[in-house]
C-alpha cells in the first residue's frame, strides 16, 4: 500500500455529487432498509425533543433525508467537505437541516455542541482517526452519543477477493484484501480499538444482506472497489485485469451474489 493521502482519495471518489454505485446499492441491496432504520433508531434514542444532531460527511445525503423525516423535534445539522454535496443538501432540505462545509477532523463547533454525532463510512478516510475521535468527544454534550458506521472485513468479499486476484496478476505480487482496501483502516475489527480508546461504553450493532449484480454492473462500480491508495497507473492496470476476470468467471450475461455485512459503533459518554 502506498502513502496516498486518504482524504484526497475520498475527495476524488466523491467528486461527482451523483455516485452511480449508490443507485445500484439502493435498488439491489437487501440490507439498506435495515441499515437506515437502525441508524435512525440509534440517533432517536439519544436525540430527544430539541436535541442537536449532526451527520458528519453526509455525502449524497442518503441518511440526512430519513433523519429529517424521523426526528421532527430535533435540530438537525450536516457537515461535509464537498461544496457540491453541501449545495445539493441545502436545496433539498432548505431550513430543515443546517448544512455546513467543513472538515470533520477540525470541527467548527464549540465544546458540547451536540447530543448526537453520526458518521457513516467516513473514518477510514481520515488522516488521523484518533484525532477525529477526540474532536467528536469534544463536541458531544454530557450524556451524548457517537454513532460510527462502517463495514465488516468480509463485507462484499466476493468482489474484493476478485480485486485482490486482479492486483496479483497486474502487479506481479500477492496482496491481501486488507492491503488493497482503504476501508480496512477503520472496519468492524480495526475500529474497535479506536472506539474503546475514546469511549468507555461501546456497543456494536450489525446488519447483513446481499445483492445480485450482473457482470456489467459490477464492472461499472469499479470506483467503489478500486485499490484507491495505489498510484493511478497501477489502479488502471488492476481494473483491466479485474474486468477480464469478471467476464471469464461470470460471462457477459452472468451475475454474482454479493454478501453484505456492516455495523455501527454506538459510543456513549
Amino acid at each position: 500500500m502506498t502513502g496516498r493521502d486518504p482524504k484526497v482519495v475520498a475527495q476524488e471518489r466523491f467528486a461527482d455529487a451523483k455516485v452511480a454505485s449508490n443507485d445500484l446499492i439502493g435498488q439491489r441491496a437487501t440490507d439498506v432498509p435495515l441499515v437506515v432504520r437502525g441508524l435512525v433508531e440509534a440517533v432517536r434514542e439519544r436525540a430527544g425533543a430539541g436535541g442537536r444532531v449532526i451527520e458528519l460527511g453526509f455525502g449524497s445525503g442518503w441518511l440526512l433525508e430519513p433523519l429529517a423525516a424521523g426526528l421532527p423535534g430535533a435540530r438537525l445539522f450536516g457537515l461535509d467537505l464537498s461544496g457540491t454535496f453541501a449545495r445539493r443538501a441545502r436545496e433539498l432540505h432548505r431550513d430543515r437541516v443546517c448544512v455546513l462545509i467543513g472538515d470533520m477532523e477540525r470541527l467548527p463547533f464549540r465544546d458540547g455542541a451536540f447530543n448526537v454525532i453520526v458518521t457513516c463510512w467516513t473514518l477510514y478516510f481520515m488522516r488521523d482517526i484518533d484525532g477525529a475521535f477526540e474532536e467528536f468527544r469534544r463536541c458531544l454534550a454530557p450524556g451524548g452519543r457517537l454513532i460510527a458506521a462502517t463495514s465488516a472485513p468480509d463485507h462484499e468479499l466476493e468482489v474484493t477477493q476478485l480485486v485482490a486476484e486482479a492486483a496479483a496478476w497486474a502487479l506481479g505480487r500477492e496482496l491481501s484484501v486488507a492491503d488493497l482496501d482503504v476501508g480496512s483502516r477503520f472496519d468492524l475489527d480495526t475500529g474497535v480499538a479506536y472506539a474503546q480508546r475514546h469511549f468507555a461504553k461501546v456497543e456494536l450493532r450489525t446488519w447483513q444482506g446481499q445483492m445480485m449484480l450482473s457482470t456489467d454492473e459490477i464492472a461499472s462500480m469499479w470506483k467503489k472497489w478500486e485499490p484507491a491508495l495505489f498510484p493511478q497507473s497501477e489502479q488502471e492496470a488492476m481494473r483491466e485485469v479485474f474486468v477480464r476476470l469478471l467476464e471469464e468467471r461470470l460471462g457477459a450475461d452472468g451475475s454474482l451474489r454479493i454478501r453484505r455485512r456492516e455495523g455501527a459503533f454506538v459510543c456513549d459518554l
